[in-house]
């Protein structure tokens, strides 16, 4: 990975940084110990965390929690979702901003996006996602519970973007015919006989 120091100051000064995409860059201060993610909106405190930590964290949660495990790091995801909306939905366009997240770099760094369907109106969305961060710990315990994390985060990305609440699913596992994962968004769906949520949604 290449940092770039900013204009005028040697790389061995205090800060140092890379453009994530236009407008928007990590920058690194070196006396703070820490990483800023800079952009329109301002600038948030980031850090960075190893894949095989993540999923350590995961194991953790299971030997606590038990079968409670995957829907706590759906809520979780789901909170962290709605948080990174916040400082990267920069206008009320949505067809726009959908645009924007999937023909730019990944902003979160879980891989690379391709848009396959979506459908503004109905609040749908269907996404690929290639080369997955978590896809290089299938064989640890926390590999599976990372999905739910995931799909919980675009779970509350997608519900702060349409501003009403939408749910993912994933729809394809990575396999040896596929190399990619499959998700899609949509309006969740209430019953009115039972009260449960009807997590296939409707679209």
């Amino acid at each position: 990975m290449t940092f770039w120091a900013f204009p005028g100051m040697k790389k061995e000064e205090r800060f140092v940084w890379f453009e994530l995409e236009t407008g928007r860059t990590l920058i690194f201060d070196r006396n703070a110990g820490r990483f800023v993610v800079s952009d329109k909106n301002g600038e948030s405190s980031a850090f960075l965390i190893a894949t095989e930590s993540f999923t350590g964290l995961i194991e953790e949660l299971r030997k606590i929690f038990g079968t409670a495990a995957p829907v706590i790091l759906q809520k979780a995801g789901y909170g962290a979702g709605k948080m990174s909306a916040k400082h990267t939905i920069l206008s009320n366009d949505i067809p726009n901003a959908v645009k924007t997240i999937f023909n730019s770099v990944s902003r979160w760094g879980f891989g690379r996006y391709e848009l396959v369907e979506f459908d503004p109106e109905n609040k749908y969305v269907r996404f690929k996602l290639h080369d997955c961060v978590f896809s290089i710990s299938r064989d640890v315990h926390g590999y599976s519970d990372s999905m739910n994390y995931l799909t919980g985060f675009y779970s509350g990305y997608f519900s702060a973007l349409f501003k009403r609440e939408v749910y993912c699913k994933q729809i394809k596992s990575l396999s040896l015919s596929d190399k990619y994962y499959e998700f899609e968004v949509k309006p969740e769906v209430i019953s009115l006989d039972t009260g449960i949520m009807n997590l296939t949604g409707a679209k």
